[in-house]
């Protein structure tokens, strides 16, 4: 809502591509995508765009410097680019879940 909305990003059913050819050819390989709502970057930007962002912890778990999960958003890739496992502990202030999670 705070970040995305503003620009019209906010649906969680849409989809990234580098262009609009691009789009036109998904669509035409995938019928069923016929309705759904793509993005594609504005005129004039630069071909590449990599944004970055971290996941902290699931909730009722403690976030620290080592178990923070990096992450990359761009047209044609998001997800985790380093892999690894991370753990977390349970938070002092949760009651909830098992005193300890791991993730790979």
């Amino acid at each position: 809502e705070t970040y995305l909305k503003p620009f019209g990003l906010e649906s969680l059913s849409s989809y990234m591509a580098p262009d609009q050819q691009t789009v036109d050819r998904i669509k035409r390989e995938n019928p069923e995508l016929k309705e759904a709502e793509f993005h594609v970057p504005a005129a004039g930007r630069p071909k590449t765009f990599v944004m970055s962002g971290v996941i902290l912890a699931p909730e009722g778990y403690e976030p620290t410097a080592e178990n923070v999960a990096p992450l990359q958003m761009s047209p044609d890739y998001t997800g985790s680019p380093f892999g690894g496992i991370v753990r977390y502990q349970r938070s002092s202030r949760s009651v909830r879940g098992p005193d300890a999670l791991e993730l790979a």
